[in-house]
């Protein structure tokens, strides 16, 4: 990596850094917009845990730029699903939560840098910053853990309180509406949309020559 990428790679990954860490004070001092809660409260949002996802990341990327001129193969993939974590929170957001709840209130507060700035910033960063190593296309399915995890333990609470809909409840992100089912096959909709952003995040990754 020539001293110009290294550059902006510690750039870019700090300014993430930086992102997360005032999203997390906004989301914890203020009480607008979708994504709030009493502190650690607001920590059950796939959103909130995808962005610190994110920020661990880019701090671990930092710290291997600093000592090193460029980092593991582990690092690059660990961006691939931290940075897929945050594209489906970005399809999310504009495609369900954004026609739900509200355009302005899923951008308010904290929601503005985690539903677009940081999504947004990481998208490009990996992209484009990222030092390139051979990735394999396998790898991709890493990025469908977090998400099936989330949701995994997302339905099982949601029927195990059988809360559908409460958005102030179990059911915060109103996935159990119309009964069980359908929130299950959302969020199976869901993890293949995660599986569909590593693959073309892996692929413009690819594309873009160093």
């Amino acid at each position: 990596m020539n001293i110009r990428k290294k550059n902006l790679n510690l750039f870019f990954n700090f300014l993430i850094v930086v992102l997360v860490l005032i999203s997390i004070y906004l989301m914890i001092t203020t009480s607008d917009g979708f994504i709030k809660g009493s502190k650690l409260h607001a920590l059950k949002y796939f959103t909130v845990q995808s962005n610190i996802f994110i920020g661990i990341s880019a701090f671990i990327s930092l710290i291997y730029l600093l000592f090193k001129n460029r980092y593991p193969t582990w690092v690059v993939v660990l961006k691939l699903v931290s940075t897929t974590c945050l594209t489906l929170t970005f399809l999310t957001v504009m495609g369900y939560l954004a026609p739900l709840m509200g355009i302005f209130n899923v951008f308010l507060g904290a929601n503005l840098y985690m539903h677009l700035f940081i999504p947004v910033v990481s998208i490009f960063t990996f992209i484009f910053i990222e030092p390139k190593v051979d990735l394999k296309f396998k790898w991709n399915l890493f990025s469908m853990i977090p998400s099936g995890t989330y949701g995994t333990i997302y339905i099982i609470c949601l029927a195990a309180n059988n809360d559908y809909g409460n958005i102030d409840g179990w059911d915060w992100y109103a996935f159990g509406t119309y009964g069980l089912g359908v929130g299950f096959v959302m969020l199976i909709g869901l993890n293949l949309v995660a599986l569909g952003s590593s693959i073309g995040l892996y692929l413009l990754y690819k594309k873009v020559i160093e």
